[in-house]
């Protein structure tokens, strides 16, 4: 094997690419593998001028691939040279749609942005297409340069060639384009029309607006974000923390964004910057840091805001703040504070907050909390299924199985049952939907005869201990399944073993034999959705 050494040199390189060249004489892949390895080691022009000049001396001026591999590195390598790629695309008498995408990128900075533009009208004069690389850069460079006209006339190119619709790099260059050129109605049509968004999206708009000082389109738009799932980045909270005038109303919505993607401490910090402000918190506010100290285990500072709150700004207290607070406690395990919370109350506990603290006694195993807040959910609300299930889950974590046994009793002799649910799979576009006992599909005697292998297999692999955390089911050799499938939602004599039913009774695990049949072995996302009744 020919080995290199490690710097290439005026002195090296003609014999390693002389070697290569009469080694691989009948192999040009070979020959280009060898040139990427001397470009890999090149570190300097004066390497690559070198390597310029061997490639006129083997004759290989014509060898479109060698040469593209040159501009490559003069145009976008940190050692390289962009005039030197210039002087090499201008000897070249066709060049090719690579060379020409290669240039125009490296050509779309502010200083070198009207040459991207001359080399988009020359390739279009030489009948080559561009494609969804060229149009991203000869877009940036129109924004630069206010080149309307041009940047008008490549997106036409775009539609035409189909890639304004298909293609995000493109359609967030076209947004940038029209906003860089001052037309943010036009970008506002490209963002409206776009099936798909980026977070490079999203940012373009709000800086196009905040841009014509239009704070107000800026603001909503970073609300909608909100509205759309979609999670901030620095550039984002740029385009609010330059608005010149912040209200409360803005404060508040962009913490509770921070909140809601997980990015308490950076909430506070704009917290401590509204107040630097001299703007006074409200209600909202507080509701904003109580979630953000939730979200991430901020105990102490939950506590100290919710202190301050009521103590310094006499702001009172409603439902949503003790609900938050109380589930800062439960989350940290101090479930007898915040059983004494629940007590200080300022109007009566509803059952969102017993809730929130019977789901904390589950997270923590505390039974005997449980039962007290079990005792006052079921003065609320009777009949709510879901509250059974619950409390005996709880008792089941907790292997108290004649506690167990009492709540399921004490379930069915007040008629109570569990919500129905809805459980969702989609194959090839297609969404199919599963409910208990559902026999309406033409399919169905295939689903249930599909679960009822996975019993068999069940009963055979798992023991009493493992039947509540079921994570993987080997069905057969050509097909594995992963349903993170926990049995609390039915509840079932663990003693026992009793699986003869859960097949019927359990929506995931019909869903999952729905799956099977469509024989497609990737895996699959479910969706479950409970319908309270």
């Amino acid at each position: 094997m020919l080995k290199f050494p490690k710097q290439v040199n005026k002195l090296t390189l003609p014999l390693l690419l002389h070697t290569s060249a009469t080694i691989n004489s009948n192999s040009s892949s070979s020959l280009h593998q060898r040139l990427d390895s001397f470009m890999e080691k090149c570190s300097s022009m004066s390497q690559v001028k070198t390597l310029h000049a061997q490639i006129i001396l083997r004759g290989l001026t014509r060898d479109t691939i060698s040469l593209s591999k040159l501009i490559s590195f003069c145009a976008l390598s940190s050692f390289g040279d962009l005039h030197y790629a210039h002087y090499l695309f201008e000897k070249i008498p066709h060049p090719n749609r690579h060379m020409y995408n290669t240039l125009i990128r490296a050509s779309s900075s502010r200083e070198n942005s009207d040459k991207a533009i001359f080399l988009y009208k020359k390739m279009v004069c030489s009948g080559i297409f561009a494609n969804e690389f060229t149009f991203p850069f000869i877009l940036k460079a129109c924004a630069l340069q206010k080149a309307y006209p041009e940047g008008v006339t490549a997106h036409l190119h775009a539609v035409k060639l189909g890639f304004s619709e298909s293609h995000i790099c493109v359609q967030n260059g076209l947004i940038n384009f029209y906003v860089g050129c001052g037309k943010i109605d036009c970008a506002g049509q490209v963002f409206d029309f776009m099936e798909f968004r980026t977070l490079v999206s999203w940012n373009s708009m709000m800086a196009g607006y905040a841009k014509m000082g239009w704070w107000k389109e800026a603001f909503l738009l970073f609300s909608s974000m909100r509205e759309r799932g979609v999670e901030p980045d620095e550039k984002a909270l740029d385009v609010f923390l330059n608005m010149p005038e912040k209200n409360v109303v803005s404060w508040n919505t962009v913490m509770n964004v921070l909140a809601l993607h997980g990015y308490g401490h950076r909430a506070i910090e704009l917290f401590q910057e509204m107040e630097a402000g001299g703007i006074r918190p409200d209600a909202v506010t507080f509701s904003a840091l109580l979630s953000a100290c939730c979200h991430c285990g901020l105990v102490e500072i939950g506590r100290y805001f919710f202190s301050k709150m009521g103590h310094m700004y006499k702001i009172p207290y409603d439902v949503e703040h003790y609900a938050c607070m109380i589930d800062i406690l439960g989350r940290g395990g101090l479930l007898k504070e915040a059983l004494e919370l629940v007590g200080k109350m300022e109007m009566k506990p509803d059952i969102v907050i017993w809730g929130t603290l019977l789901g904390a006694c589950r997270t923590h195993r505390n039974v005997s909390i449980a039962k007290l807040v079990l005792k006052q959910l079921l003065e609320l609300e009777p009949y709510a299924g879901g509250l059974y299930v619950l409390m005996s889950n709880i008792f089941c974590e907790a292997e108290q199985w004649d506690e167990m046994k009492k709540m399921r009793k004490l379930m069915k002799d007040h008629g109570v049952r569990k919500s129905d649910a809805v459980s969702s799979i989609e194959v090839s576009g297609r969404i199919s939907d599963f409910m208990v006992d559902d026999n309406r599909h033409e399919s169905s005697n295939l689903v249930y005869t599909t679960l009822n292998q996975m019993k068999d297999h069940l009963k055979s692999e798992s023991d009493q201990k493992n039947l509540r955390s079921i994570k993987q089911i080997d069905i057969d050799s050509n097909c594995f399944i992963s349903p993170s499938h926990t049995l609390e939602d039915d509840i079932f004599e663990v003693q026992d073993a009793k699986l003869e039913d859960s097949a019927k009774d359990d929506i995931e695990l019909l869903s999952m034999g729905g799956l099977l049949l469509t024989g497609n072995n990737k895996n699959a996302a479910l969706a479950k959705l409970l319908l309270v009744m």
